[in-house]
């Protein structure tokens, strides 16, 4: 729960640095000049999705690695300059996509160039998406330069209806003067490698662990599964949705397998949102390792019977040895025979007071 509640912290502190960043501020400006210039000789999302979807030489999927159309235009003299510094930034961080909008809600630049590249989300085909809502929230006069805003996983229709969360700030210029949004659609995959890290730790085989939405839908996939179990896939026990209302606790469940399962479950709070984490191991798995528990301390048990039996043995002779061997110099000294030789006079013990 920690790791992935500082993981989501450390997003959000980033989207508030870069967006406080100079380079952005000015990347920003120079998009929306460029924008509106195209605007004047026709329409931006036609013209951007020929220069940069259309005719990009690369295939779907690797668009962002057009840095510069050479179609002479003053868009694409910025983007030559800024899109490789925003798509280092998508890359090393692991983000999905990396958004800048101008206040009237154009998608004024992207790093990935899906199809909500150049279009408006406030009254263009993807106006009713959570990147709208999430451009939206920031845009809206009450939003500050500290204020960022989560949208969880949803099917996305521009990234192929895979899941889809989006994460908001607004950017202002060194006057406090609003001069745009920036966005990251946020990065399942490193969300899913912190989970399964935490499997490798000790659950065995069938350890498994995941998140839960509210709505009681997977947030990342299950370990063991080979199919995309994202907002496919549901999880309507008890045990969920009492993590979801802030309990946690020890419990049994059967999965949707109908293996039965120990599992462990909490709440986990990202940005504002509910989730519940879950970790389980099943039942078999838990009791063949307390089973290789019990023999293990079995054998133990029994090495040290044998050990101790062993010891008290020799212990023993170093004892009844000597004493045997006193008790016939006196059955030879109570037979008058003077020649005989007193062992063990030297000990410091009961055997050697004897001996004296």
């Amino acid at each position: 729960t920690t790791e992935v509640e500082t993981y989501f912290n450390m997003i959000k502190d980033d989207l508030l640095i870069t967006a406080h960043s100079e380079d952005v501020v000015s990347a920003i400006k120079k998009f929306q000049s460029a924008w509106f210039e195209l605007g004047l000789e026709g329409n931006q999302k036609q013209t951007l999705h020929k220069l940069y979807i259309d005719n990009n030489p690369h295939p779907a999927g690797k668009k962002d690695m057009l840095d510069n159309a050479e179609d002479g235009s003053r868009y694409s003299d910025v983007h030559v300059k800024h899109h490789p510094w925003f798509q280092e930034l998508q890359q090393k961080k692991g983000y999905y996509d990396v958004f800048l909008f101008d206040l009237d809600g154009n998608v004024i630049y992207s790093v990935f160039k899906e199809l909500d590249f150049a279009t408006n989300i406030n009254n263009g085909q993807y106006k009713d998406t959570d990147l709208s809502n999430a451009f939206r929230a920031a845009a809206a006069p009450s939003a500050t330069r500290n204020d960022a805003f989560f949208f969880d996983f949803k099917p996305y229709a521009p990234s192929n209806n895979a899941p889809a969360s989006f994460i908001s700030t607004p950017v202002f210029d060194t006057k406090g003067e609003k001069v745009g949004v920036l966005a990251y659609q946020m990065p399942l995959g490193k969300i899913m490698g912190l989970m399964k890290a935490n499997v490798k730790k000790g659950l065995g085989e069938t350890g498994n662990s995941f998140l839960i939405g509210a709505d009681s839908f997977y947030r990342t996939d299950s370990m063991h599964s080979k199919e995309n179990d994202v907002l496919t896939v549901k999880l309507d026990t008890d045990e969920v949705h009492d993590a979801i209302a802030g309990k946690s606790g020890i419990g049994k469940y059967l999965d949707n397998n109908g293996v039965k399962e120990f599992v462990a479950y909490g709440p986990i709070d990202v940005l504002g949102t509910r989730w519940a984490i879950i970790m389980e191991q099943s039942e078999h798995d838990v009791s063949s390792v307390i089973t290789k528990m019990e023999y293990e301390a079995l054998v133990a048990f029994l090495v040290v019977i044998i050990a101790v039996t062993i010891a008290g043995y020799f212990l023993s002779r170093t004892i009844t040895v000597p004493l045997n061997q006193i008790t016939d110099d006196i059955k030879r000294l109570s037979r008058d025979d003077l020649s005989v030789e007193i062992k063990h006079t030297g000990r410091k013990d009961e055997v050697g007071d004897l001996a004296q």
